[in-house]
């Protein structure tokens, strides 16, 4: 014979068993009886619907996706010009990897303005097409609750499938979207996947997740002006990949920004970055710099007692790399293992760095040093500065290469 317990615990399930019943559930809980339906979305999907019902929308609203003005989107699209560079390469891999999915490629300023939406899909969505163009505006205050408009509205990467949108119209959309920050910390874009062809059938917000990572990276380094920018993991193999720990330091020394892997390689919290970088580091600005002149991956041992795979590149103020310390080849050929740093001699190579000085004003001083080492033979130089011998002859002849030699001199 059952007892009360036991009877109690066989009663009909308190949550649906898929994941649209629960969203069903969800809904009813809400909207019509007004009770909070925790465990069944997303807190942030409810905390959504709250401001949502706040503002006094209604569910059963027809969205209509009308762009921003003209004017809006000239200067969205103006300000947006940085970001759409750096970010092409990896929307234009996503959209590869997609094509032949359902899915679109969307991407949005800090306000959820488009910027850019993938046309060209497998799956005829009329719907969804109207949605994703340039100038449409996905913030949540317009569509209500969204992926894009969740992490418009919080910084965070949020998922929103079917129902858990806020209007009955969006119940066909599923989407995933992270965020995208810029060298101050503060939200810069927002990168979203949308489909409206059924629940995706990959985990979306890990593939959105990577790729706006990489395109965030690329922004912080392309937004360095005049930085010493520190590229390290504790895996080699990790260098140049969205797992890699990134760290700007500015000619004084200070740490300029740092991204999210490297706060959590370096132990910090988001809003305590140390304004020294040897704290965190273990060197001073001047070795950071001097090591803008090797061509490999080196170790180092972190004040943390992590020991990490490292090298340092020079931006100049066009946020690019300087030629003159440019990787060569690719990171993971093979060489003979250079030592750690704190091996290396402070006599070679040295250069003082003022701090009144600009970075790139040493890059002269660079190619004079490695000159005067290697006994000016380019071929030398070229490769251990990271660089072509074409390259390295052109900056020399800007500056009256002939100058640097005495007469007979072999430049090879």
């Amino acid at each position: 014979m059952a007892t009360k317990s036991t009877q109690k615990w066989s009663s009909p399930q308190l949550f649906g068993s898929t994941h649209q019943d629960r969203r069903v559930q969800a809904r009813q809980l809400f909207f019509n009886e007004g009770i909070r339906p925790s465990g069944l979305v997303n807190e942030a999907v409810i905390q959504s619907w709250m401001r949502c019902i706040a503002a006094h929308c209604k569910t059963e609203k027809i969205v209509t996706f009308d762009p921003v003005s003209s004017s809006r989107l000239h200067s969205v699209l103006s300000h947006s010009r940085e970001l759409l560079e750096v970010a092409r390469q990896q929307i234009v891999q996503m959209e590869s990897a997609l094509a032949d999915t359902s899915c679109r490629v969307i991407l949005t300023d800090a306000k959820g303005v488009v910027v850019h939406a993938t046309q060209h899909v497998a799956v005829r969505q009329p719907r969804l097409h109207k949605a994703v163009r340039v100038g449409v505006n996905l913030a949540e205050h317009v569509l209500g609750t969204t992926a894009p408009g969740i992490t418009v509205r919080t910084g965070q990467p949020s998922c929103v499938m079917g129902g858990e949108h806020f209007y009955d119209f969006l119940s066909v959309f599923r989407c995933a979207a992270a965020p995208i920050r810029d060298i101050h910390g503060n939200l810069a874009a927002v990168l979203d996947l949308s489909t409206d062809a059924g629940d995706f059938n990959f985990d979306a917000m890990f593939l959105v997740g990577n790729y706006a990572t990489s395109i965030e990276n690329k922004l912080l380094q392309s937004q360095s002006r005049e930085h010493m920018v520190v590229h390290m993991h504790v895996d080699r193999s990790f260098l140049n990949t969205p797992l890699e720990a990134l760290v700007g330091v500015d000619a004084r020394g200070q740490v300029a920004w740092s991204n999210p892997a490297a706060q959590r390689l370096l132990g910090l919290a988001t809003n305590a970055i140390p304004k020294e970088a040897l704290p965190i580091m273990g060197m001073p600005p001047d070795n950071i710099l001097r090591l803008t002149r090797h061509t490999m991956p080196m170790q180092h041992r972190l004040p943390n007692g992590l020991t990490v795979w490292l090298y340092v590149q020079l931006h100049a103020r066009d946020g690019l790399p300087q030629p003159a310390v440019a990787l060569r080849g690719d990171l993971h050929e093979k060489s003979v293992e250079n030592p750690p740093l704190h091996a290396l001699p402070a006599e070679v190579g040295a250069l003082p760095l003022p701090h009144q000085a600009r970075l790139q004003d040493h890059c002269e001083q660079w190619v004079s040093a490695a000159l005067a080492s290697h006994a000016g033979n380019i071929s030398k130089t070229a490769r251990a500065l990271g660089v072509s011998r074409g390259k390295l002859y052109r900056q020399l002849s800007r500056k009256d290469a002939k100058a640097r030699f005495p007469p007979g001199q072999s430049l090879n």
